[in-house]
């Protein structure tokens, strides 16, 4: 997904601050149709960025279709969509469409694990938060119209928020667009083979969060920096996977072997869903309702007062 850089003045909601916590921009507001106002997030989407096709009159209502079929869609491991919107274009800026979730204060997987506070063996962590993100990702394939399942639109590592009450939220919106998706070159590196040949299943979400588990265990990318687009779509079409243990050698073989299974080229020889990659991966991660609570309130302290101090001041305002 990719955001607008700024957001102008919504009707119906009062924005406060850009979320610095998580990799891609996002904006913390009030919703001021709520008696109290509720605490939102807000993102924005500009036309041409989901593969839906040329950029032409059609795109903007193909666009908002595709948002709005994830209203009905609700899942604890999933941020709640509240509403799909239209922001006024303002001084000769062109309108673009939001969308407004529930308030979580989030922090980036990636930037948890990185802390100088983290554990040193931060396997069970890691597991933690992909065997999270695997039961959201199963109920995001049982949602359906009627005719088809969903599947994730696109989902990579930035992805994986961990709240500050110690959850694991799986960020994007359920697909149930008809036909092959057009490649999305930024994330093309999580694509799996029968993905990029236009036939995604669930196996191939299942592959994808895999190369988001892999890059928690081992701190480091999975596709080669500074590729150009042609060599990162033959590595998609060409590579197999690669032991994470070689880049992380105190990797346990036991959670390397679950992860290399669910990378298997043919869709096949995978976990058959995303719930059995779950259960694979249950015994490495921390068990409670909340398993990352402790962790999150010690290495993010300082973030949780400051919105607070935040939130308190614009209800003050």
């Amino acid at each position: 997904m990719a955001a607008t850089p700024t957001l102008p003045h919504l009707p119906g909601y009062r924005l406060l601050h850009e979320v610095d916590t998580v990799g891609e921009a996002t904006w913390a507001g009030l919703d001021l149709g709520s008696d109290p106002p509720a605490r939102v997030l807000i993102q924005g989407w500009r036309i041409g960025v989901l593969g839906l096709g040329c950029e032409d009159d059609a795109e903007p209502a193909r666009l908002a279709a595709h948002l709005e079929r994830a209203l009905g869609f609700s899942d604890p491991g999933c941020l709640r969509l509240r509403e799909v919107g239209r922001a006024p274009a303002v001084r000769g800026a062109d309108g673009f469409l939001f969308t407004a979730y529930d308030h979580v204060l989030p922090f980036d997987a990636r930037a948890l694990l990185r802390h100088r506070r983290a554990p040193r063996s931060s396997h069970r962590v890691a597991c933690t938060i992909a065997h999270q993100a695997a039961l959201a990702l199963h109920a995001m394939h049982q949602h359906t119209d009627g005719r088809r399942s969903a599947l994730h639109e696109a989902l990579d590592v930035s992805n994986l928020w961990v709240t500050s009450e110690g959850d694991v939220r799986l960020t994007g919106l359920p697909d149930l667009r008809e036909g092959p998706r057009s490649v999305l070159m930024r994330r093309v590196h999580t694509y799996s083979p029968e993905a990029l040949s236009g036939k995604a299943e669930p196996r191939s979400d299942v592959f994808a969060l895999a190369i988001a588990t892999w890059e928690l265990l081992t701190g480091h990318p999975m596709a080669a920096v500074g590729q150009s687009d042609f060599e990162k779509l033959e590595d998609v079409r060409t590579r197999t996977p690669r032991d994470p243990r070689e880049v992380s050698a105190d990797i346990p073989a036991e959670i390397a072997s679950v992860i290399l299974r669910a990378l298997a080229p043919n869709p096949a020889d995978r976990p058959r869903d995303s719930a059995s990659f779950a259960a694979e991966l249950a015994p490495f991660s921390v068990p409670g309702t909340h398993p990352l609570a402790d962790l999150v309130r010690e290495v993010f302290d300082d973030e949780i007062v400051r919105d607070l101090a935040r939130w308190n001041a614009a209800l003050a305002s």
